[in-house]
């Protein structure tokens, strides 16, 4: 999609759904099954990843915050979160039903929060100054748990 899709589907609630599926996963894609907006509720998390009804392909569910906080502006923002982040979780789950890679959680959040890093830091993706500064703040927060 767009920037200005984007920006729409920040603004129109009934509008989310249509554009969460119109996001390019890219490679990613054979990890999930879907990614849903799930517009219902308070919660701290932009979005999870995770097998709700068992199966081995995990489902992105995308929460209201992703769209109400003023940190995520722009497309990019959400893609950080979604492509360079939660599909890294897809894969580790999809990987991990299939009696591969094992890691113990904060390996995992570290693996996603480096290669958001890493697409930021190669200009594949434009964030926020804000979303930078949180995602490298996670990454030393993650570190002094792992060391």
């Amino acid at each position: 999609m767009t920037e200005k899709a984007f920006q729409r589907a920040k603004k129109e609630e009934y509008f989310r759904q249509t554009y969460m599926d119109s996001v390019a996963l890219g490679d990613g894609a054979r990890y999930v099954r879907w990614v849903r907006y799930y517009g219902f509720g308070d919660t701290d998390n932009y979005m999870i990843t995770c097998c709700p009804d068992f199966s081995s392909i995990p489902t992105i569910l995308v929460f209201q915050k992703v769209f109400k906080s003023s940190m995520i502006r722009r497309e990019d923002d959400l893609l950080s979160l979604l492509v360079d982040h939660e599909l890294i979780h897809a894969k580790q789950i999809y990987e991990e039903k299939r009696g591969r890679l094992k890691k113990n959680p904060i390996e995992n959040e570290l693996e996603a929060y480096r290669n958001q890093l890493e697409a930021i830091k190669s200009n594949r993706r434009y964030v926020s100054p804000e979303l930078l500064e949180d995602i490298e703040r996670k990454i030393k927060a993650f570190e002094s748990f792992n060391s």
